[in-house]
């Protein structure tokens, strides 16, 4: 059958047709070098928006699409796609200022704008605006680029514009008037000026490197610059300057923008003070830079040359004039540094202006102003332009070890250098502070300087070992830049020196039979023992033998101990740990030996094993005073102590009670709630307290027996006693007379007569208080006397000493009944003086003769301060 088409293909399905079949053929492309199938606009890798890349042994370029940052390859209605060209080298980093040409395939769908080339920022990156074109469609957006040689690398996304538009209709320039201060302003003052900002944008997009002319309506103002370049925001900036008349004028800024059929433009009006009979002088400045770096834009590889341009009230330049520089942003400096320059012969002076260091990502974007200044016939004048700091792109790369990989035997050194390289060269425009770091420099176990300076690009370091002993990776970094370089040490292991014994607990070395301990007591020991290598550094994983010396040298003797551990392997630390329980009472050292070298080991110090349990024969008891004042007084204390052992002659366990007892006073802890105490490192204390009763029958006047008793593991008791006076504060002297031993009486203050031969001797009396007990302990006497003639030394002793009960002077006295006392024999030397005849007899010849008598006196006063007077004379027989 013959089908007649001709009436289904009429003009508007034909265009139907071919619509569809083209983006079938988009879609099959998939956009850019994407894979079929990729939805229209899809790249290699099938997201929207990013385009092919063709990689060569020269590079790569890669072109991506964008509005407002989000990818896509959908032109708006009326507006524009930002499409950006990376481009890197062959080892992959980024290529600056390169110059990159930018073709389009369905040429009435988009327009390129503003420019149909770019050079790449220090990232790498030129951009361009693709706008949307006259009819709707898709297209093909190709760049291309030459690194090396003069093979160029392309790179190309695909695109639609759904709508059409008119090319170049929705891009404005805007135009402001400001004061130097910033703020908006429409009059210039008389001889002052204004700034003119035009900014440049396509569909809401900055268009940079855009060529604006300005001009003025009348002379009203005068433009000494009428051309500019918009920067990376799109502004161009002019100063607008009073003219030769007064009067209002109109300032106009254009600009051809590609896809535009004419020039855009706009106005501001404006008004200009009276200026005089001449015209004022001016400053212009602008800026240059190198072949290669983006317009205004300041880096570390990219300074800008400021030129001020001086001219007097006739335009003719002015040479030989000062002029003074300055810069607003902190980290970019200007050469000559003070900023001052003379104008040559075409009225121009010139400062470079840098960065003053590596300006990392996190500067990058910060803007700044360099002002110009002079002063010509009294008049002065001010000029100035605005540009950004960029971004320098750096790489870090490893130098030594050429392969990034080093050994480093135990304790050695091997050094490490690293280059810093920008834009696929050494960067050496300014030393660069390199950080380095690892994991076992932080632990102590390497040494690593932390900061290296770039000499020639370069900044190198020495590592040296500390007992690393295992692969360190040493991360060389720059602050404010994510580029890093890592180098792989194999550090060697150290050897194994020698191993010693380092503690042994419990710490007093002693444990106990099971079963027989109290608390702070155990049955077990835990020996440690560290490896070090010959700088005394630890060993970590060595293995380590244990050995129980006494067992090894006593076969078949009993077992003392069980060696709970034969062996074990050091921790990060260089220590490993065994442990002994005990099995009898006895003692044994535990020795420790390295597997690899047997003849490398060290012996703990000797363990004892014991019972714990005290023994009778080891029970001791003490006090601190044994003579307190407490026949008068309530409330006076001495400390009494007991120290208990075990049958080895180890303090006891912690813990064993100790309880006690007395017939007169009080006994308790220091609490007051109990009349016991419990052991501590072998000894516990009570405080005896005197009070009532002080009187018990049938045991001696003024004397306390306390019992003490403490238990163990068998049906033994264990105790003991001890005794305390309770001195009197009023004292008894005794004198021997030559044949008894005499109280003293003063007998309402008569003195005690002494008799003697001798002018010199010793005079021994015996005190002891009114119950014919020692004194208290401390108690002070002193012999004085107020008659001349005689000197008396020192007393000996001076107080009463602390005297145990049965200690001190036993003196039996010759008196019905016989009574036997416990005091203290005092001794006082004395010498009486021979003196000339004075119209008497002398006072003292010794053999015989007429003396008169000499008095002395002895005081006595105890600790709670009792003072009793007793006097005595010393008389020569007649």
């Amino acid at each position: 059958m013959k089908l007649n088409l001709t009436p289904i293909f009429t003009a508007r399905y034909w265009t139907f047709l071919m619509s569809a079949l083209l983006l079938i053929m988009i879609s099959a492309c998939g956009g850019g070098n994407g894979s079929a199938g990729t939805p229209l606009g899809g790249s290699g890798s099938g997201s929207g928006g990013t385009g092919g890349t063709t990689p060569t042994t020269n590079g790569v370029i890669t072109l991506t699409l964008t509005n407002a940052g989000t990818a896509s390859n959908t032109i708006p209605s009326n507006g524009s796609l930002t499409a950006t060209a990376n481009v890197v080298n062959a080892a992959g980093a980024a290529v600056a200022n390169t110059l990159v040409t930018f073709t389009l395939s369905g040429t009435t769908t988009a327009v390129i704008a503003p420019v149909l080339t770019a050079l790449t920022n220090s990232s790498g990156n030129a951009v361009i605006l693709l706008q949307a074109g006259t009819t709707a469609g898709a297209g093909t957006l190709t760049a291309s680029a030459t690194v090396v040689g003069t093979t160029a690398i392309t790179g190309s996304a695909s695109f639609q514009n759904l709508n059409g538009t008119t090319p170049g209709a929705n891009s404005v320039i805007t135009l402001a008037l400001t004061t130097a201060a910033g703020t908006s302003a429409t009059t210039i003052p008389p001889g002052g000026s204004l700034s003119a900002t035009a900014t440049v944008t396509t569909g809401g997009v900055a268009v940079p490197n855009a060529l604006v002319t300005f001009s003025v309506s009348s002379a009203t103002g005068s433009l000494p610059i009428t051309t500019a370049l918009t920067n990376s925001a799109g502004i161009a900036v002019v100063s607008l300057q009073s003219g030769t008349v007064s009067g209002a004028g109109t300032l106009t800024a254009s600009t051809a923008v590609s896809g535009n059929t004419a020039p855009i433009t706009n106005s501001v009006n404006y008004t200009s003070g009276a200026t005089g009979p001449t015209a004022s002088p001016q400053i212009a400045i602008s800026f240059a830079s190198s072949t290669g770096c983006t317009a205004n834009t300041i880096t570390t590889s990219c300074p800008i040359t400021a030129s001020a341009t001086v001219t007097d009230a006739s335009g003719n330049p002015v040479a030989n004039t000062l002029v003074s520089f300055s810069n607003s942003l902190s980290g970019v400096v200007l050469a000559p540094s003070a900023g001052i320059v003379i104008t040559n012969s075409s009225g121009v002076a010139t400062v470079t202006v840098s960065a003053a260091g590596l300006v990392t990502s996190g500067q990058a974007g910060s803007a700044g102003r360099v002002s110009a200044t002079t002063t010509i016939a009294g008049v002065t004048v001010v000029a100035g332009q605005n540009y950004t700091l960029g971004n320098t792109a750096i790489t870090l790369v490893g130098v030594t070890p050429a392969s990034g990989t080093a050994n480093v035997s135990a304790y050695g050194t091997t050094t490490i250098a690293v280059q810093v390289d920008s834009a696929g060269a050494i960067y050496t425009a300014q030393p660069v502070t390199v950080n380095f770091a690892s994991s076992c420099a932080a632990n102590g176990k390497a040494s690593l300087p932390a900061t290296a300076t770039t000499v020639n690009g370069v900044a190198q370091v020495t590592y040296t070992d500390n007992g690393c002993g295992t692969t360190d990776t040493v991360t060389a970094s720059v602050a404010g830049v994510a580029a890093t370089v890592t180098i792989t040490l194999k550090v060697a292991a150290p050897t194994a020196a020698s191993i010693n014994f380092v503690a042994v607990s419990p710490t007093s070395s002693s444990i106990v039979l099971p079963s027989t301990g109290g608390v702070g007591r155990t049955s077990t020991a835990t020996l440690t023992f560290e490896v070090v290598d010959v700088n005394g550094n630890p060993i970590n994983g060595a293995a380590v033998n244990f050995a129980n010396l006494y067992a090894n040298a006593n076969p078949g003797a009993p077992v003392i101990a069980t060696l709970n551990s034969t062996s074990s392997t050091t921790g990060s630390n260089g220590q490993v740990t065994t442990t002994v329980t005990a099995v009898s009472v006895g003692t044994l050292s535990i020795t420790a030996s390295l597997v690899s070298t047997p003849s490398i080991a060290s012996t703990s110090n000797t363990v004892v094993v014991s019972t714990g349990q005290p023994t009778q024969a080891s029970f001791s008891l003490s006090a601190s005073v044994f003579n307190i004042e407490g026949w008068s007084y309530n409330g006076i204390t001495s400390t009494l102590t007991t120290f208990i052992a075990d049958a080895n002659g180890n303090p006891v366990v912690n813990g064993t009670p100790v309880v006690a007892t007395t017939n007169k006073g009080s006994v308790g802890n220091s609490s007051g709630v109990s009349a016991g105490c419990t052991t501590v490192n072998g000894q516990c204390s009570l405080t005896f307290t005197s009070q009532n009763p002080r009187v018990v029958a049938r045991t001696a006047v003024g004397v306390a027996t306390v019992q003490f008793s403490s238990t163990n593991n068998t049906t033994l008791p264990i105790a003991g006693s001890l005794q305390l006076y309770l001195s009197g504060s009023s004292p008894n002297i005794y004198y021997f007379n030559g044949t008894n031993w005499v109280l003293a009486n003063n007998n309402g203050g008569v003195p005690q007569a002494l008799s003697t031969n001798n002018c010199s001797q010793n005079v021994e009396f015996v005190i002891t208080d009114e119950n014919g007990n020692p004194m208290p302990a401390t108690t002070s006497i002193i012999a004085t006397t107020t008659q001349t003639g005689i000197t008396i030394g020192t007393l000996l002793p001076g107080a009463v000493p602390n005297t145990p009960v049965g200690g001190g002077t036993q003196l039996t006295l010759p008196t019905t009944p016989a009574t036997t006392v416990n005091g203290t024999t005092v001794v006082i030397p004395y010498n009486l003086s021979v003196s000339a005849t004075t119209g008497s007899a002398p006072q003292c010849l010794d053999g015989g003769g007429t003396q008169s008598p000499f008095n002395f006196s002895v005081t006595t006063t105890t600790p709670q301060g009792v003072t009793t007077l007793t006097n005595f004379v010393l008389k020569y027989p007649s």
